[in-house]
């Protein structure tokens, strides 16, 4: 269904920790995408608004895909494959 989208800024957040989305009165449905980088991060919130029958097949997601959480954290770690922190992204969505 056609829609009007809103998306949220990509942050980086430990799973564990994520602080969860509401809709509230303004919004239809929210999606929380994850990913290693924002541009992950924001085709997950797409896809799943997808599968949602969103129509949300013409936003441009022009979210940097090279940045990563460690980038972010401010330590250094040894190995990426020992970071356990991901980017989230909300993406908002409400019939027109």
């Amino acid at each position: 269904m056609k829609c009007e989208v809103s998306i949220g800024t990509p942050f980086v957040e430990h799973p564990q920790y994520y602080r969860g989305a509401s809709v509230m009165h303004e919004w239809d449905e929210v999606f929380v995408g994850v990913g290693e980088t924002p541009y992950r991060a924001v085709e997950d919130a797409l896809d799943q608004a997808a599968q949602n029958e969103w129509e949300v097949n013409e936003i441009i997601n022009d979210y940097d895909d090279e940045a990563t959480p460690c980038n972010e954290c401010g330590e250094e770690c040894l190995d990426n494959a020992d970071c356990e922190l991901l980017y989230h992204c909300e993406l908002y969505v409400r019939r027109v």
